[in-house]
């Protein structure tokens, strides 16, 4: 993605975000907000900016709070959910105007989608939910409660690595073995994320058992993009985006929960779901129950795709999603 395109833009709440912006070329197509999350930044959708750019559409992508060139408060006060998604709506009327926009999310960046259907809808066409679905409010649920619950629900642990994420030495851990990390993060299959990664422990231990890993690249990505994706995200530390877990196994996403109306749960907008087959945490079943419960206009795809849909499956998930898009 051209460097020359990015923008900085400063929030009401003095944090600086890094933009990569396009305008539309087509006054007829709205501009197409990509929101991506852990361990990521704006990169990761340069297959969807570069498709929907050449089809005269506007993009807008922020490396979000903790990652790239954009702010990184150690503080996790400052990562709720109903915060950043004010951010985000800032960014988007600095950069797009009044102007139409469909907002995209993938990981947690549709945590961020959410909140801005229950809380913004009105200033997007549509939102998609890529690998991860909707994510309603969680004002009842602690983390073990949550831990419980969906362990009972998929039949194994799907966030015991959350607790990992946010103890004290994590990143210390992530940064001494970030080869390995990170060629976990894109080359595990579904088996090695239920026996290294999701469960309590599992991947602390993996990390720090001493022993080189045997993961090759997958065919998806070329060796250029891994490089360039895992210097992005190590190269300005990783302590500031472990925040986006630290809100969720403290009290923090479960108080800002409960700042949103509950007539605010439902989605009457237009949604998109990319299901993916081979995806462990956001399990399909799951995610297309939440979609049938919450959202009352939606379109749901699947994928021959694990979690990393924006290039394991890039020319069908671009032509669906275009496909959705015309429709708004």
């Amino acid at each position: 993605m051209d460097s020359s395109l990015y923008k900085t833009i400063q929030t009401s709440r003095k944090l600086k975000y890094s933009v990569y912006h396009v305008e539309p070329t087509d006054a007829s197509k709205p501009t197409i907000l990509l929101v991506h999350g852990f361990p990521s930044s704006s990169y990761d959708f340069r297959h969807q900016a570069a498709f929907f750019k050449l089809r005269g559409y506007g993009i807008l992508a922020p490396d979000m709070l903790g990652y790239g060139a954009s702010s990184k408060p150690l503080d996790a006060v400052l990562y709720a959910s109903t915060a950043v998604a004010q951010d985000v709506v800032e960014v988007v009327n600095a950069t797009a105007g009044s102007g139409p926009v469909v907002a995209i999310g993938h990981d947690w960046g549709c945590r961020i989608v959410s909140r801005l259907a229950n809380l913004h809808t009105e200033r997007f066409l549509g939102f998609a939910f890529l690998a991860i679905s909707y994510m309603a409010p969680n004002p009842e649920l602690s983390y073990a409660q949550l831990l419980a619950y969906t362990a009972k629900l998929a039949g194994y642990e799907l966030f015991g690595y959350w607790a990992f994420f946010s103890e004290g030495d994590a990143d210390q851990v992530i940064k001494e073995n970030y080869d390995k990390f990170y060629t976990a993060i894109v080359a595990f299959g579904p088996e090695e994320i239920k026996a290294h990664f999701v469960g309590t422990g599992a991947l602390r231990a993996w990390l720090l058992d001493g022993k080189p890993h045997s993961l090759s690249i997958p065919d998806s990505l070329t060796k250029e993009e891994f490089g360039i994706q895992k210097r992005r995200f190590f190269s300005t530390g990783v302590a500031a985006s472990l925040n986006w877990y630290k809100i969720n196994t403290s009290s923090i996403d479960l108080e800002d929960s409960k700042t949103v109306p509950k007539e605010k749960y439902n989605i009457s907008k237009p949604v998109f779901y990319g299901a993916c087959d081979k995806e462990v945490i956001g399990v399909p079943a799951l995610g297309k129950g939440a979609i049938q419960k919450y959202c009352s206009n939606a379109t749901i795809r699947d994928y021959d795709s694990g979690h990393w849909v924006l290039w394991e499956a890039k020319d069908k998930l671009n032509a669906d999603l275009e496909g959705w898009v015309q429709t708004l």
